[in-house]
């Protein structure tokens, strides 16, 4: 092409048809001038929305070509399910033979991102569902370039509360891809998050015995190795908040009750819970845990391991609250600590799988044992935890 072309391309649909998609009121206008190519003014209506967008092509017949761009989608209502049931979605999927070759894998992660590529993308929906989950006023903005991916803003309403999530992953030319994530949950309803979810394939917690509301904060920080997949050294510390939840014979703390000997109910309220935990090392570890509920003060500490599915919770409970009545025996959180620190207390273990697990009387001496054992493991993940952070804030992220 000359360096001194000039061309100018107006297109105008007013139905476009390809399998089962249909695009309505097509247009778009495509410039070129010297060494740069725009298009202008894209707008089209889809199945999904909306979409309108522009693109500029700098040095086109150069070696350095340079691509930006912005791409927006508003959609009314959005289900995925049925979207996956359409020809053209269908016909992007790969064939069963050529699903079945081994993927090639880049020369360098960081060859995942275009050198020479700007994009900013924002997407909006009113309603999107996916099987039972069912997001409402959703809100996406995003962009890529040379030096990262970046989730700049998502935010929806969910399970009847709201959710804020950001973070990025940087664009190495050796080495892994880092990430970081950032989220934040407010007042979602227990028993609708477990619904959306499947109960996340487990039987214990269900939206028939688990309700209440649920909010956390967490930052995630983590790596993608060369298969693309979460690196070990990732860590991921969460606030974790309950209120007004009730769980009605749920196996875990029928057992507790069991062994301890409570003639309550096998319902357990809890007016409210605070706790923060760790993810790292392939394991979700707390410690110092102070659960303020109706049946007994109780402090709990231990770990989940994602690896074996198995659980391991040290527990010190009030033993006076055994004697007394429970229906009204919810009091402050801190109230509750200064309380049981004073009280006379029995030790339990829990350990073995989530929905197959032993309830053991413990020593004074082993459960503190295992105690000082988590918090070292606390301890440990929040020196890492720190060290991630301080990075980023150095680097201005």
């Amino acid at each position: 092409v000359p360096g001194n072309t000039s061309l100018k391309v107006d297109v105008t649909a007013r139905k476009i048809l390809w399998k089962d998609l249909a695009v309505d009121n097509f247009n778009t206008s495509l410039r070129v001038n010297n060494n740069q190519i725009r298009i202008d003014k894209f707008s089209a209506g889809t199945p999904i929305g909306k979409v309108d967008a522009q693109m500029v092509v700098d040095n086109f017949t150069g070696e350095k070509r340079k691509y930006s761009g912005k791409i927006s989608l508003a959609a009314d209502t959005i289900s995925v399910n049925d979207l996956m049931t359409k020809d053209f979605i269908k016909s992007f999927s790969k064939p069963k033979e050529e699903a079945k070759m081994k993927p090639l894998k880049p020369k360098s992660i960081g060859s995942f991102f275009p050198e020479n590529f700007d994009l900013t993308i924002n997407f909006k929906a009113k309603k999107l569902k996916y099987n039972n989950a069912v997001v409402r006023n959703l809100d996406l903005q995003a962009g890529i370039n040379k030096k990262k991916a970046e989730l700049k803003k998502l935010s929806f309403d969910f399970a009847s509360g709201k959710v804020n999530v950001d973070g990025y992953v940087t664009n190495e030319v050796k080495g892994p891809l880092t990430g970081y994530l950032k989220s934040d949950l407010q007042n979602l309803r227990m028993e609708q998050i477990l619904k959306s979810f499947d109960n996340f394939g487990q039987t214990v917690f269900t939206p028939e015995n688990s309700t209440g509301n649920v909010s956390w904060k967490s930052n995630h920080y983590f790596s993608v190795n060369q298969d693309m997949k979460i690196a070990d050294d990732n860590i991921w510390v969460f606030d974790l908040q309950l209120h007004d939840a009730e769980f009605i014979e749920v196996e875990p703390i029928k057992n507790v009750i069991k062994v301890i000997g409570h003639k309550a109910k096998n319902d357990l309220k809890i007016k409210d819970f605070e706790a923060q935990a760790y993810f790292f090392n392939n394991k979700l570890i707390f410690s110092d845990v102070m659960l303020n509920d109706n049946i007994v003060k109780m402090q709990i500490f231990g770990d989940y391991s994602l690896k074996n599915s198995n659980i391991d919770i040290g527990t010190k409970v009030s033993l006076s609250d055994l004697f007394r009545k429970s229906e009204n025996r919810i009091v402050d959180s801190i109230d509750s600590r200064l309380a049981l620190e004073k009280d006379a207390k029995i030790f339990l273990r829990l350990s073995g799988f989530l929905n197959d697990h032993k309830v053991n009387l413990n020593s004074k001496r082993k459960i503190e044992s295992f105690e000082r054992e988590i918090k070292s493991e606390v301890k440990t993940a929040s020196t890492e935890f720190n060290k991630k952070e301080k990075k980023r804030k150095t680097a201005g992220s």
